[in-house]
Protein backbone atom coordinates (compact mmCIF):
# COMPACT_ATOMS: atom_id res chain seq x y z
CA UNK A 1 0.00 0.00 0.00
CA UNK A 2 2.77 2.62 0.75
CA UNK A 3 4.22 1.70 -2.91
CA UNK A 4 0.46 2.68 -4.09
CA UNK A 5 0.27 5.70 -2.45
CA UNK A 6 4.23 6.70 -2.96
CA UNK A 7 3.24 5.91 -7.05
CA UNK A 8 0.07 8.07 -7.03
CA UNK A 9 1.31 10.76 -4.94
CA UNK A 10 5.08 11.38 -7.10
CA UNK A 11 3.00 11.97 -10.81
CA UNK A 12 3.50 15.79 -11.22
CA UNK A 13 -0.03 16.31 -10.25
CA UNK A 14 -0.32 14.58 -6.87
CA UNK A 15 3.37 15.19 -6.07
CA UNK A 16 2.22 17.75 -3.10
CA UNK A 17 0.28 15.53 -1.51
CA UNK A 18 2.87 13.21 -0.36
CA UNK A 19 3.08 14.57 3.01
CA UNK A 20 -0.43 14.66 3.59
CA UNK A 21 -0.84 10.57 2.43
CA UNK A 22 2.26 9.39 4.60
CA UNK A 23 1.09 11.27 7.68
CA UNK A 24 -2.37 9.55 6.89
CA UNK A 25 -0.55 5.75 7.60
CA UNK A 26 0.05 5.61 11.09
CA UNK A 27 -3.53 5.47 11.81
CA UNK A 28 -3.61 2.04 9.92
CA UNK A 29 -2.40 -0.86 11.41
CA UNK A 30 -0.23 -3.63 9.94
CA UNK A 31 -3.79 -5.49 10.28
CA UNK A 32 -6.21 -2.89 9.09
CA UNK A 33 -8.93 -4.64 6.58
CA UNK A 34 -8.20 -4.28 3.07
CA UNK A 35 -11.66 -1.87 2.68
CA UNK A 36 -9.97 0.33 5.33
CA UNK A 37 -6.70 0.98 3.39
CA UNK A 38 -9.15 1.41 0.19
CA UNK A 39 -11.42 3.80 1.08
CA UNK A 40 -10.79 4.98 4.69
CA UNK A 41 -7.23 6.36 3.81
CA UNK A 42 -8.27 8.24 0.57
CA UNK A 43 -10.73 10.50 2.52
CA UNK A 44 -8.21 10.65 4.97
CA UNK A 45 -5.55 12.26 2.44
CA UNK A 46 -8.30 14.27 1.29
CA UNK A 47 -8.82 15.75 4.52
CA UNK A 48 -5.62 16.70 4.63
CA UNK A 49 -5.17 18.67 1.03
CA UNK A 50 -5.29 22.19 1.41
CA UNK A 51 -9.51 23.52 0.35
CA UNK A 52 -8.55 25.25 -3.08
CA UNK A 53 -7.03 21.63 -3.72
CA UNK A 54 -9.67 19.30 -3.01
CA UNK A 55 -11.15 18.97 -6.23
CA UNK A 56 -7.92 17.81 -7.41
CA UNK A 57 -7.29 15.49 -4.56
CA UNK A 58 -10.70 14.07 -4.86
CA UNK A 59 -9.51 13.47 -8.78
CA UNK A 60 -6.69 11.45 -7.92
CA UNK A 61 -8.71 8.72 -4.99
CA UNK A 62 -10.16 6.80 -7.83
CA UNK A 63 -6.63 6.15 -8.78
CA UNK A 64 -5.46 5.48 -5.37
CA UNK A 65 -8.10 2.72 -5.04
CA UNK A 66 -7.52 1.57 -7.93
CA UNK A 67 -3.55 1.00 -7.12
CA UNK A 68 -5.11 -0.08 -3.52
CA UNK A 69 -6.77 -2.83 -5.66
CA UNK A 70 -3.78 -3.73 -7.35
CA UNK A 71 -1.81 -4.62 -4.11
CA UNK A 72 -4.65 -6.26 -2.37
CA UNK A 73 -4.62 -9.08 -5.46
CA UNK A 74 -1.05 -9.02 -6.16
CA UNK A 75 -0.82 -10.09 -2.48
CA UNK A 76 -3.00 -13.00 -2.57
CA UNK A 77 -2.03 -13.60 -6.05
CA UNK A 78 1.73 -15.78 -4.41
CA UNK A 79 1.16 -19.34 -5.77
CA UNK A 80 -1.45 -18.62 -8.18
CA UNK A 81 0.04 -17.14 -10.86
CA UNK A 82 1.29 -19.10 -13.48
CA UNK A 83 3.46 -18.19 -16.56
CA UNK A 84 1.54 -18.66 -20.08
CA UNK A 85 3.05 -18.01 -23.02
CA UNK A 86 1.58 -15.26 -25.53
CA UNK A 87 1.44 -17.99 -27.64
CA UNK A 88 -0.03 -20.69 -25.53
CA UNK A 89 -2.89 -23.05 -26.62
CA UNK A 90 -6.25 -23.51 -25.15
CA UNK A 91 -4.33 -25.57 -21.76
CA UNK A 92 -7.80 -26.95 -20.51
CA UNK A 93 -11.50 -27.57 -21.44
CA UNK A 94 -12.62 -25.03 -18.86
CA UNK A 95 -12.29 -21.68 -17.83
CA UNK A 96 -14.03 -19.32 -15.66
CA UNK A 97 -14.43 -16.44 -18.02
CA UNK A 98 -13.43 -16.83 -22.03
CA UNK A 99 -13.19 -13.37 -23.58
CA UNK A 100 -13.11 -13.29 -27.41
CA UNK A 101 -10.92 -10.89 -28.55
CA UNK A 102 -7.56 -10.11 -27.63
CA UNK A 103 -7.26 -6.41 -28.27
CA UNK A 104 -7.24 -3.42 -25.89
CA UNK A 105 -10.39 -4.25 -24.46
CA UNK A 106 -10.06 -8.20 -24.14
CA UNK A 107 -6.78 -7.86 -22.54
CA UNK A 108 -8.18 -4.97 -20.06
CA UNK A 109 -11.04 -6.83 -19.22
CA UNK A 110 -8.83 -9.42 -18.08
CA UNK A 111 -5.99 -7.78 -16.24
CA UNK A 112 -8.81 -5.94 -14.25
CA UNK A 113 -10.43 -9.42 -13.66
CA UNK A 114 -7.12 -11.40 -12.59
CA UNK A 115 -6.53 -7.98 -10.27
CA UNK A 116 -9.84 -8.31 -8.83
CA UNK A 117 -9.94 -12.23 -8.03
CA UNK A 118 -6.98 -14.41 -9.12
CA UNK A 119 -7.95 -17.47 -8.54
CA UNK A 120 -10.33 -16.84 -11.58
CA UNK A 121 -8.94 -18.73 -15.00
CA UNK A 122 -9.34 -17.03 -17.81
CA UNK A 123 -8.89 -17.33 -21.53
CA UNK A 124 -8.52 -14.47 -23.90
CA UNK A 125 -9.10 -15.88 -27.94
CA UNK A 126 -6.83 -13.32 -30.30
CA UNK A 127 -6.53 -14.78 -33.83
CA UNK A 128 -3.81 -12.33 -35.34
CA UNK A 129 -1.54 -11.47 -31.64
CA UNK A 130 0.40 -9.83 -34.45
CA UNK A 131 -2.89 -7.36 -34.75
CA UNK A 132 -2.36 -6.32 -38.36
CA UNK A 133 -5.68 -5.50 -38.87
CA UNK A 134 -6.26 -4.37 -35.60
CA UNK A 135 -8.50 -1.19 -34.64
CA UNK A 136 -6.06 0.35 -31.79
CA UNK A 137 -2.96 0.01 -33.26
CA UNK A 138 -4.46 1.76 -37.14
CA UNK A 139 -6.29 4.10 -34.68
CA UNK A 140 -4.76 8.28 -34.05
CA UNK A 141 -3.94 7.22 -30.26
CA UNK A 142 -5.62 10.39 -28.92
CA UNK A 143 -6.59 10.27 -24.89
CA UNK A 144 -9.09 13.60 -24.27
CA UNK A 145 -11.72 14.07 -21.45
CA UNK A 146 -13.53 16.42 -23.58
CA UNK A 147 -17.43 14.16 -24.30
CA UNK A 148 -20.52 15.29 -23.75
CA UNK A 149 -21.66 12.35 -21.91
CA UNK A 150 -20.27 12.37 -17.99
CA UNK A 151 -19.45 8.34 -17.91
CA UNK A 152 -17.42 9.04 -21.35
CA UNK A 153 -15.36 11.76 -19.17
CA UNK A 154 -14.58 9.92 -16.43
CA UNK A 155 -13.87 6.34 -18.36
CA UNK A 156 -11.09 8.87 -20.13
CA UNK A 157 -9.83 10.50 -16.83
CA UNK A 158 -9.08 6.56 -15.42
CA UNK A 159 -7.92 5.87 -18.77
CA UNK A 160 -5.30 8.91 -18.31
CA UNK A 161 -4.43 7.47 -14.59
CA UNK A 162 -4.16 4.13 -15.77
CA UNK A 163 -1.17 5.16 -18.50
CA UNK A 164 0.45 7.53 -15.94
CA UNK A 165 0.37 4.16 -13.21
CA UNK A 166 0.77 1.14 -15.97
CA UNK A 167 4.66 0.76 -16.13
CA UNK A 168 5.10 0.74 -12.64
CA UNK A 169 1.92 -1.90 -12.66
CA UNK A 170 4.21 -4.01 -14.80
CA UNK A 171 7.30 -3.90 -12.37
CA UNK A 172 5.25 -4.61 -9.70
CA UNK A 173 3.76 -8.24 -11.19
CA UNK A 174 7.58 -9.36 -12.52
CA UNK A 175 7.94 -7.72 -15.80
CA UNK A 176 11.11 -7.23 -16.81
CA UNK A 177 11.93 -3.23 -16.75
CA UNK A 178 14.34 -3.34 -19.95
CA UNK A 179 10.65 -4.65 -21.67
CA UNK A 180 8.69 -2.68 -20.81
CA UNK A 181 7.95 -0.35 -23.72
CA UNK A 182 7.52 3.54 -23.75
CA UNK A 183 4.04 4.38 -23.99
CA UNK A 184 4.80 7.68 -25.68
CA UNK A 185 2.38 9.22 -23.67
CA UNK A 186 2.27 13.31 -25.17
CA UNK A 187 0.27 15.47 -23.45
CA UNK A 188 0.34 18.10 -25.93
CA UNK A 189 -3.70 18.54 -25.39
CA UNK A 190 -6.89 18.80 -27.29
CA UNK A 191 -8.54 21.45 -29.19
CA UNK A 192 -11.98 21.60 -30.23
CA UNK A 193 -13.02 24.83 -32.19
CA UNK A 194 -16.80 25.89 -32.58
CA UNK A 195 -17.71 28.29 -35.60
CA UNK A 196 -21.72 28.23 -34.84
CA UNK A 197 -23.82 29.71 -31.96
CA UNK A 198 -25.16 25.96 -30.99
CA UNK A 199 -21.61 24.68 -31.11
CA UNK A 200 -20.32 27.45 -28.90
CA UNK A 201 -23.44 26.46 -26.40
CA UNK A 202 -22.19 23.21 -26.83
CA UNK A 203 -19.15 23.57 -25.70
CA UNK A 204 -20.16 25.83 -23.03
CA UNK A 205 -21.87 23.00 -21.94
CA UNK A 206 -19.36 19.91 -21.94
CA UNK A 207 -16.63 22.81 -20.37
CA UNK A 208 -18.98 22.99 -17.41
CA UNK A 209 -19.72 19.71 -17.09
CA UNK A 210 -15.80 18.08 -17.63
CA UNK A 211 -14.72 20.80 -14.99
CA UNK A 212 -17.32 19.72 -12.54
CA UNK A 213 -15.63 16.38 -13.01
CA UNK A 214 -12.44 17.30 -11.71
CA UNK A 215 -11.11 18.16 -15.38
CA UNK A 216 -10.38 21.53 -14.20
CA UNK A 217 -7.28 21.87 -16.93
CA UNK A 218 -10.26 21.87 -19.74
CA UNK A 219 -11.11 25.62 -20.22
CA UNK A 220 -12.82 27.89 -22.32
CA UNK A 221 -10.83 30.35 -24.59
CA UNK A 222 -12.58 33.04 -26.60
CA UNK A 223 -11.54 34.14 -30.13
CA UNK A 224 -8.82 36.63 -29.11
CA UNK A 225 -7.61 34.01 -26.45
CA UNK A 226 -7.26 31.78 -29.12
CA UNK A 227 -5.85 34.06 -31.45
CA UNK A 228 -2.73 34.88 -28.85
CA UNK A 229 -2.41 31.21 -27.64
CA UNK A 230 -2.36 29.52 -31.32
CA UNK A 231 -0.58 32.02 -33.24
CA UNK A 232 -0.44 30.26 -36.14
CA UNK A 233 -4.54 28.98 -36.28
CA UNK A 234 -6.49 31.80 -38.42
CA UNK A 235 -9.88 31.78 -35.90
CA UNK A 236 -11.72 34.92 -37.98
CA UNK A 237 -14.55 32.14 -37.75
CA UNK A 238 -14.57 30.67 -34.46
CA UNK A 239 -16.63 31.90 -31.66
CA UNK A 240 -14.71 29.75 -29.01
CA UNK A 241 -12.78 26.69 -28.41
CA UNK A 242 -12.32 24.39 -25.74
CA UNK A 243 -8.70 23.65 -24.45
CA UNK A 244 -7.53 21.09 -22.67
CA UNK A 245 -4.06 22.09 -21.81
CA UNK A 246 -2.37 18.78 -19.98
CA UNK A 247 -3.34 14.74 -19.52
CA UNK A 248 -5.15 15.35 -22.59
CA UNK A 249 -2.98 13.96 -26.17
CA UNK A 250 -2.01 11.09 -27.52
CA UNK A 251 0.42 7.72 -27.09
CA UNK A 252 1.45 4.58 -28.90
CA UNK A 253 -1.25 2.09 -29.01
CA UNK A 254 1.18 -0.42 -29.95
CA UNK A 255 3.21 0.39 -26.47
CA UNK A 256 -0.07 -0.60 -24.19
CA UNK A 257 -1.18 -3.70 -26.01
CA UNK A 258 2.43 -5.03 -25.29
CA UNK A 259 2.18 -3.91 -21.98
CA UNK A 260 -1.20 -5.16 -21.35
CA UNK A 261 -0.14 -8.20 -22.53
CA UNK A 262 2.94 -9.28 -20.84
CA UNK A 263 1.01 -8.16 -17.18
CA UNK A 264 -1.65 -10.58 -18.19
CA UNK A 265 0.87 -13.13 -19.04
CA UNK A 266 2.29 -12.44 -15.50
CA UNK A 267 -0.70 -12.54 -13.61
CA UNK A 268 -1.69 -16.15 -15.18
CA UNK A 269 -4.48 -15.12 -17.63
CA UNK A 270 -3.70 -17.88 -21.17
CA UNK A 271 -3.70 -16.32 -24.33
CA UNK A 272 -4.46 -18.08 -26.90
CA UNK A 273 -3.62 -17.79 -30.47
CA UNK A 274 -7.27 -18.98 -31.96
CA UNK A 275 -10.39 -17.57 -33.50
CA UNK A 276 -13.79 -17.54 -31.88
CA UNK A 277 -15.94 -19.78 -34.24
CA UNK A 278 -18.96 -20.37 -32.72
CA UNK A 279 -21.09 -19.97 -29.24
CA UNK A 280 -22.80 -23.09 -28.26
CA UNK A 281 -26.05 -21.60 -26.65
CA UNK A 282 -29.13 -23.90 -24.46
CA UNK A 283 -31.57 -22.48 -23.64
CA UNK A 284 -32.65 -21.57 -19.62
CA UNK A 285 -36.59 -22.43 -20.23
CA UNK A 286 -37.78 -24.83 -17.40
CA UNK A 287 -34.10 -24.67 -15.62
CA UNK A 288 -34.33 -23.22 -12.32
CA UNK A 289 -30.62 -24.07 -10.73
CA UNK A 290 -29.30 -21.54 -12.79
CA UNK A 291 -28.98 -18.10 -11.49
CA UNK A 292 -29.92 -15.57 -13.97
CA UNK A 293 -27.76 -12.32 -13.97
CA UNK A 294 -30.82 -10.79 -15.96
CA UNK A 295 -34.72 -11.06 -15.50
CA UNK A 296 -35.28 -11.20 -18.93
CA UNK A 297 -32.32 -13.73 -20.30
CA UNK A 298 -33.68 -16.78 -21.71
CA UNK A 299 -30.46 -18.64 -22.81
CA UNK A 300 -26.98 -19.51 -21.65
CA UNK A 301 -23.37 -19.40 -23.12
CA UNK A 302 -22.29 -23.13 -22.54
CA UNK A 303 -19.05 -23.30 -24.90
CA UNK A 304 -16.87 -21.59 -27.12
CA UNK A 305 -15.90 -23.41 -30.72
CA UNK A 306 -12.42 -22.47 -31.51
CA UNK A 307 -10.45 -22.85 -34.43
CA UNK A 308 -6.22 -22.88 -34.88
CA UNK A 309 -6.10 -20.17 -37.40
CA UNK A 310 -2.65 -21.51 -38.11
CA UNK A 311 -3.88 -24.66 -39.56
CA UNK A 312 -7.92 -23.91 -40.67
CA UNK A 313 -7.90 -27.79 -41.75
CA UNK A 314 -7.19 -29.07 -38.05
CA UNK A 315 -10.51 -30.43 -35.52
CA UNK A 316 -11.92 -27.74 -33.69
CA UNK A 317 -11.47 -27.21 -30.09
CA UNK A 318 -14.76 -27.15 -27.59
CA UNK A 319 -14.27 -25.05 -24.48
CA UNK A 320 -16.82 -24.86 -21.82
CA UNK A 321 -16.92 -21.81 -19.43
CA UNK A 322 -19.02 -19.99 -16.70
CA UNK A 323 -19.02 -16.23 -18.26
CA UNK A 324 -17.96 -15.21 -21.97
CA UNK A 325 -16.59 -11.91 -22.74
CA UNK A 326 -17.50 -9.98 -26.11
CA UNK A 327 -14.97 -7.84 -26.63
CA UNK A 328 -14.60 -8.66 -30.59
CA UNK A 329 -14.53 -5.53 -31.61
CA UNK A 330 -15.58 -4.17 -35.00
CA UNK A 331 -16.82 -7.73 -35.29
CA UNK A 332 -18.13 -8.89 -32.27
CA UNK A 333 -21.77 -9.52 -34.05
CA UNK A 334 -20.23 -12.14 -36.52
CA UNK A 335 -19.85 -14.32 -33.44
CA UNK A 336 -23.80 -13.96 -32.46
CA UNK A 337 -24.77 -15.23 -35.90
CA UNK A 338 -22.47 -17.96 -35.77
CA UNK A 339 -24.27 -19.21 -32.41
CA UNK A 340 -26.06 -22.64 -32.28
CA UNK A 341 -27.78 -24.55 -29.71
CA UNK A 342 -25.97 -27.06 -27.09
CA UNK A 343 -27.73 -29.71 -27.94
CA UNK A 344 -26.55 -29.94 -31.80
CA UNK A 345 -22.72 -29.57 -30.82
CA UNK A 346 -21.81 -32.93 -32.54
CA UNK A 347 -23.91 -32.00 -35.82
CA UNK A 348 -22.35 -28.69 -35.35
CA UNK A 349 -18.28 -30.40 -35.05
CA UNK A 350 -19.27 -32.46 -38.13
CA UNK A 351 -20.85 -29.37 -40.24
CA UNK A 352 -19.13 -26.15 -38.84
CA UNK A 353 -20.09 -22.99 -40.18
CA UNK A 354 -17.42 -21.76 -42.87
CA UNK A 355 -15.63 -18.30 -42.38
CA UNK A 356 -18.06 -15.63 -43.59
CA UNK A 357 -17.46 -12.18 -44.27
CA UNK A 358 -18.38 -9.89 -40.84
CA UNK A 359 -21.74 -8.82 -40.50
CA UNK A 360 -23.10 -11.24 -43.68
CA UNK A 361 -25.09 -13.20 -42.72
CA UNK A 362 -24.18 -17.08 -43.51
CA UNK A 363 -26.22 -19.53 -45.58
CA UNK A 364 -26.45 -22.08 -42.11
CA UNK A 365 -28.24 -25.17 -41.46
CA UNK A 366 -31.76 -24.08 -40.07
CA UNK A 367 -30.40 -25.19 -36.39
CA UNK A 368 -28.55 -22.31 -35.97
CA UNK A 369 -30.29 -19.05 -34.39
CA UNK A 370 -31.26 -16.55 -37.16
CA UNK A 371 -29.32 -13.22 -36.86
CA UNK A 372 -32.83 -10.84 -36.28
CA UNK A 373 -31.25 -7.69 -36.16
CA UNK A 374 -30.27 -6.07 -40.01
CA UNK A 375 -28.29 -2.73 -40.84
CA UNK A 376 -29.51 0.15 -38.44
CA UNK A 377 -28.46 3.29 -39.52
CA UNK A 378 -29.35 7.14 -38.38
CA UNK A 379 -28.52 8.88 -41.21
CA UNK A 380 -27.07 11.21 -38.96
CA UNK A 381 -23.49 13.18 -38.66
CA UNK A 382 -21.23 11.58 -36.05
CA UNK A 383 -21.35 15.12 -34.27
CA UNK A 384 -24.67 14.77 -32.32
CA UNK A 385 -26.44 15.29 -28.99
CA UNK A 386 -26.92 16.90 -26.05
CA UNK A 387 -25.23 15.27 -22.78
CA UNK A 388 -27.46 12.27 -23.04
CA UNK A 389 -30.54 13.47 -24.26
CA UNK A 390 -30.81 12.05 -27.49
CA UNK A 391 -31.09 15.53 -28.79
CA UNK A 392 -29.23 16.62 -31.56
CA UNK A 393 -26.53 19.39 -31.17
CA UNK A 394 -24.14 21.21 -33.09
CA UNK A 395 -20.30 21.67 -33.05
CA UNK A 396 -20.01 21.79 -37.17
CA UNK A 397 -22.16 24.29 -38.69
CA UNK A 398 -22.93 21.89 -41.55
CA UNK A 399 -24.70 19.64 -38.54
CA UNK A 400 -28.23 19.77 -39.15
CA UNK A 401 -30.03 21.09 -35.78
CA UNK A 402 -33.19 18.78 -36.12
CA UNK A 403 -33.92 16.03 -34.01
CA UNK A 404 -32.64 12.57 -35.02
CA UNK A 405 -35.29 9.96 -36.55
CA UNK A 406 -34.57 7.28 -34.11
CA UNK A 407 -33.21 4.43 -34.80
CA UNK A 408 -35.07 1.12 -34.95
CA UNK A 409 -34.01 -1.04 -32.09
CA UNK A 410 -33.32 -5.26 -32.10
CA UNK A 411 -36.20 -7.50 -31.41
CA UNK A 412 -35.52 -11.12 -30.61
CA UNK A 413 -37.61 -13.58 -32.68
CA UNK A 414 -40.59 -15.20 -31.17
CA UNK A 415 -39.27 -18.22 -30.56
CA UNK A 416 -36.52 -18.25 -28.15
CA UNK A 417 -34.56 -15.82 -30.68
CA UNK A 418 -30.98 -13.57 -29.58
CA UNK A 419 -31.01 -10.58 -29.62
CA UNK A 420 -27.84 -8.90 -31.71
CA UNK A 421 -25.53 -6.66 -31.96
CA UNK A 422 -25.95 -3.01 -33.31
CA UNK A 423 -22.42 -3.29 -34.11
CA UNK A 424 -21.00 -2.67 -37.54
CA UNK A 425 -17.09 -2.40 -39.28
CA UNK A 426 -16.80 1.00 -40.14
CA UNK A 427 -13.63 1.77 -42.37
CA UNK A 428 -12.10 5.56 -40.96
CA UNK A 429 -8.61 6.65 -42.64
CA UNK A 430 -5.70 8.19 -41.40
CA UNK A 431 -3.21 10.57 -43.18
CA UNK A 432 0.43 11.65 -42.47
CA UNK A 433 1.87 14.18 -44.26
CA UNK A 434 4.86 16.83 -43.41
CA UNK A 435 5.11 20.16 -43.93
CA UNK A 436 8.16 22.50 -43.53
CA UNK A 437 6.52 25.81 -44.05
CA UNK A 438 9.70 28.15 -43.63
CA UNK A 439 7.79 30.84 -42.28
CA UNK A 440 5.04 29.87 -40.78
CA UNK A 441 6.07 26.96 -38.56
CA UNK A 442 3.38 24.76 -36.53
CA UNK A 443 4.83 24.21 -33.01
CA UNK A 444 5.83 20.32 -32.99
CA UNK A 445 3.31 20.84 -29.25
CA UNK A 446 0.53 21.91 -30.46
CA UNK A 447 -2.76 19.81 -29.85
CA UNK A 448 -4.84 18.03 -31.52
CA UNK A 449 -7.09 19.98 -32.95
CA UNK A 450 -10.90 19.51 -34.57
CA UNK A 451 -11.78 21.73 -36.81
CA UNK A 452 -15.85 22.84 -36.87
CA UNK A 453 -15.69 20.82 -39.64
CA UNK A 454 -15.02 18.03 -38.33
CA UNK A 455 -11.09 17.70 -39.67
CA UNK A 456 -8.68 16.32 -37.48
CA UNK A 457 -4.94 16.59 -37.42
CA UNK A 458 -2.27 16.47 -35.06
CA UNK A 459 1.72 16.10 -34.78
CA UNK A 460 3.53 13.11 -35.23
CA UNK A 461 6.97 13.33 -34.60
CA UNK A 462 8.56 15.55 -36.98
CA UNK A 463 5.35 15.44 -39.26
CA UNK A 464 1.38 15.55 -39.03
CA UNK A 465 -1.26 13.05 -38.86
CA UNK A 466 -5.01 13.97 -39.97
CA UNK A 467 -8.41 12.58 -40.76
CA UNK A 468 -11.89 12.98 -41.07
CA UNK A 469 -15.25 11.05 -40.79
CA UNK A 470 -17.41 10.46 -43.83
CA UNK A 471 -20.68 11.54 -44.12
CA UNK A 472 -23.19 9.30 -42.97
CA UNK A 473 -24.52 8.73 -46.72
CA UNK A 474 -21.24 7.67 -47.88
CA UNK A 475 -20.15 5.35 -44.49
CA UNK A 476 -21.21 1.68 -45.44
CA UNK A 477 -20.86 -1.46 -43.49
CA UNK A 478 -17.45 -3.23 -44.26
CA UNK A 479 -17.38 -7.04 -45.22
CA UNK A 480 -13.49 -8.14 -43.82
CA UNK A 481 -10.21 -6.58 -43.61
CA UNK A 482 -9.13 -7.46 -46.63
CA UNK A 483 -11.15 -3.94 -47.15
CA UNK A 484 -8.80 -1.92 -45.17
CA UNK A 485 -5.95 -2.39 -47.73
CA UNK A 486 -8.27 -0.12 -50.50
CA UNK A 487 -7.41 3.31 -49.53
CA UNK A 488 -8.77 7.19 -50.56
CA UNK A 489 -6.12 9.66 -50.95
CA UNK A 490 -8.86 11.73 -53.06
CA UNK A 491 -10.35 12.91 -49.75
CA UNK A 492 -7.60 14.36 -48.72
CA UNK A 493 -6.92 15.92 -51.62
CA UNK A 494 -10.28 17.07 -52.01
CA UNK A 495 -11.79 17.92 -48.25
CA UNK A 496 -9.11 17.48 -45.78
CA UNK A 497 -6.14 19.55 -47.30
CA UNK A 498 -8.48 22.70 -48.25
CA UNK A 499 -10.01 22.70 -44.55
CA UNK A 500 -7.06 22.34 -42.92
CA UNK A 501 -5.17 25.03 -45.42
CA UNK A 502 -7.95 27.74 -44.61
CA UNK A 503 -7.53 26.83 -40.54
CA UNK A 504 -3.35 27.09 -40.61
CA UNK A 505 -1.78 28.25 -43.37
CA UNK A 506 1.25 26.85 -42.94
CA UNK A 507 -0.26 23.87 -44.22
CA UNK A 508 -0.27 25.33 -47.83
CA UNK A 509 2.71 23.77 -48.09
CA UNK A 510 2.24 20.22 -47.12
CA UNK A 511 3.25 16.94 -49.07
CA UNK A 512 1.14 13.37 -48.39
CA UNK A 513 3.63 10.48 -47.36
CA UNK A 514 1.03 8.15 -46.96
CA UNK A 515 -2.10 6.86 -45.59
CA UNK A 516 -4.20 3.58 -43.98
CA UNK A 517 -6.98 2.92 -43.03
CA UNK A 518 -8.59 1.24 -39.86
CA UNK A 519 -11.84 0.09 -38.12
CA UNK A 520 -14.27 1.60 -35.93
CA UNK A 521 -16.39 -1.14 -34.27
CA UNK A 522 -19.45 1.46 -35.08
CA UNK A 523 -22.66 1.31 -32.54
CA UNK A 524 -25.25 2.09 -35.14
CA UNK A 525 -27.41 2.67 -33.05
CA UNK A 526 -26.11 6.04 -31.01
CA UNK A 527 -22.03 5.75 -31.85
CA UNK A 528 -21.63 4.88 -27.97
CA UNK A 529 -20.23 1.88 -26.07
CA UNK A 530 -21.99 -1.55 -25.12
CA UNK A 531 -21.24 -2.52 -21.78
CA UNK A 532 -23.27 -4.82 -19.86
CA UNK A 533 -24.35 -7.84 -19.57
CA UNK A 534 -26.31 -9.36 -23.21
CA UNK A 535 -30.18 -9.06 -22.25
CA UNK A 536 -31.00 -12.71 -23.87
CA UNK A 537 -27.50 -14.71 -22.55
CA UNK A 538 -27.38 -14.24 -19.27
CA UNK A 539 -23.96 -14.77 -18.53
CA UNK A 540 -22.41 -13.04 -22.03
CA UNK A 541 -20.78 -9.63 -21.24
CA UNK A 542 -20.62 -7.27 -23.67
CA UNK A 543 -17.93 -4.58 -23.93
CA UNK A 544 -18.16 -3.07 -27.57
CA UNK A 545 -19.53 -0.74 -29.85
CA UNK A 546 -17.16 2.63 -28.73
CA UNK A 547 -17.26 4.04 -32.58
CA UNK A 548 -13.38 5.75 -32.15
CA UNK A 549 -13.22 6.53 -28.44
CA UNK A 550 -12.64 3.18 -27.05
CA UNK A 551 -8.52 2.78 -27.35
CA UNK A 552 -8.69 5.47 -24.73
CA UNK A 553 -11.54 4.13 -22.54
CA UNK A 554 -10.14 0.23 -22.30
CA UNK A 555 -9.26 0.60 -18.76
CA UNK A 556 -12.17 1.63 -17.63
CA UNK A 557 -14.18 -0.59 -19.63
CA UNK A 558 -12.03 -3.67 -18.80
CA UNK A 559 -12.15 -2.04 -14.88
CA UNK A 560 -16.33 -2.45 -15.45
CA UNK A 561 -16.41 -5.79 -16.95
CA UNK A 562 -14.18 -7.31 -14.24
CA UNK A 563 -16.72 -5.40 -11.35
CA UNK A 564 -19.74 -7.10 -13.78
CA UNK A 565 -18.55 -10.66 -13.11
CA UNK A 566 -16.76 -10.36 -10.04
CA UNK A 567 -19.08 -8.42 -7.51
CA UNK A 568 -22.26 -8.49 -9.96
CA UNK A 569 -22.34 -4.70 -10.95
CA UNK A 570 -20.97 -1.68 -11.58
CA UNK A 571 -18.63 -0.17 -8.22
CA UNK A 572 -17.01 2.58 -9.75
CA UNK A 573 -18.08 4.55 -12.35
CA UNK A 574 -21.38 3.68 -13.08
CA UNK A 575 -22.01 2.71 -16.90
CA UNK A 576 -25.19 1.33 -16.63
CA UNK A 577 -26.43 3.65 -19.24
CA UNK A 578 -24.50 1.91 -21.92
CA UNK A 579 -26.13 -1.28 -21.47
CA UNK A 580 -28.21 -2.80 -24.20
CA UNK A 581 -31.68 -1.78 -22.51
CA UNK A 582 -31.29 1.52 -24.13
CA UNK A 583 -31.14 -0.65 -27.52
CA UNK A 584 -34.36 -2.21 -26.71
CA UNK A 585 -36.04 1.03 -25.15
CA UNK A 586 -34.85 2.70 -28.62
CA UNK A 587 -33.10 5.84 -26.41
CA UNK A 588 -30.52 6.03 -28.30
CA UNK A 589 -27.86 8.57 -25.92
CA UNK A 590 -26.17 10.57 -28.36
CA UNK A 591 -22.31 11.70 -27.78
CA UNK A 592 -21.56 15.13 -29.10
CA UNK A 593 -17.77 14.98 -28.98
CA UNK A 594 -17.25 12.31 -31.64
CA UNK A 595 -14.36 12.90 -34.16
Amino acid sequence: MFVAIMTITQTRHHRRFTTAALSCLHHFSVGTDMYSMVFALPQAILRGAPAHRAETVRHALSGVRWLSSCSRSLLHQQGHRSSQSSESGIGKEHYDVVIVGGGVMGLASALHLKLKQPTLSCLVLEQDPTYTYASAPRSAGGIRHQFSIPQNVQMSMFGTEFLLQLPSLAEEVGVDPSLIPDLGYRQNGYLFLASTEAGEDQLRQNVAMQNSLGATWIELLNQQQLAATFPWLTVDDIRVGSYGHKYEGYFDPWALISILRKIASKLGVTLCKAQAKALGISSLQGNDNITRHGAGATHAVDCVITQDVADMAAQQNVVHCDTVVNAAGAFSNTILTASFPSTDLVHFLKHPILSTPAHVTPQRPSHVIDDVFGDVTTGESDIKGNIGSGAVGAISQSVSLASPTPPTPPTSVAHGGITQLPVRPRKRFVYHFKCGHPTKPVPHNSPLTVDPTGAYFRTEGAAFICGISPDARNDPDCSSNAELEKLDDETFEDVIWPTLYERVPAFEMLKLQHSWAGFYEYNTFDQNALIGRHPDIHNMVLCTGFSGHGLQQSPAAGRAVAELIVDGGFTSIDLSCFSMQRVLDNKPMFEAGIV
